[in-house]
């Protein structure tokens, strides 16, 4: 009888601290850190068109999208909360570009939570490849510049440039700011 007093004495002191070991380890990494928005990301392809989600916390997020073909750098602010956006990648060979030398993939930003506006300008890094242009290879680099598509992948209403863009030839890449949602392609100024 004294045996299986022991017993239960030593099973109901070793009782609670399990479920307090459970209930830590169960609690602690159900949170992806801030800063860290690619952890969700998911891929979807359909034929050429790319799909990717992606988390942005307040204390700002450094999206590498596709790959790095573009990279979307969120600064601290620039959502209130935690944010979810789908990015989707789409080509441009089908459509009627109307004497504007583009390249021929665009991308689309799009808010799945809240507003499609920032609080902060977003900065938008947009890697480039000559030989993949409508019209015919760029003659100078320098004359890259991102433009705001107006359109989808279905029709082309027309472009829009967005203001001051940065080369870095080296990289293959063009920068510049955004404010809003929207779809964005490399254009020949």
């Amino acid at each position: 009888m004294k045996a299986t007093f022991t017993t239960s004495v030593i099973a109901n002191c070793f009782f609670p601290v399990i479920m307090m070991i459970l209930a830590v380890t169960c609690t602690s990494c159900s949170e992806n850190l801030p800063g860290n928005g690619i952890d969700e990301e998911v891929t979807y392809e359909n034929g050429n068109i790319i799909t990717e989600f992606f988390k942005v916390y307040p204390g700002g997020t450094t999206i590498h999208a596709f790959g790095g073909d573009v990279i979307l750098d969120f600064p601290r602010g620039t959502v209130p909360t935690m944010t979810r956006y789908s990015i989707v990648s789409f080509p441009l060979e089908q459509l009627e570009m109307r004497g504007n030398n583009v390249m021929m993939r665009a991308f689309s930003l799009t808010n799945i939570t809240n507003q499609n506006t920032f609080a902060n300008p977003v900065e938008v890094i947009m890697r480039y490849d000559l030989c993949k242009f409508n019209m015919c290879q760029p003659g100078e680099e320098s004359d890259l510049a991102i433009f705001q598509y107006i359109g989808d992948r279905h029709a082309f209403h027309k472009i829009e440039a967005l203001g001051e863009c940065c080369m870095n030839c080296s990289c293959k890449t063009v920068s510049g700011c955004i404010d809003e949602c929207g779809s964005f392609v490399l254009v020949e100024i």
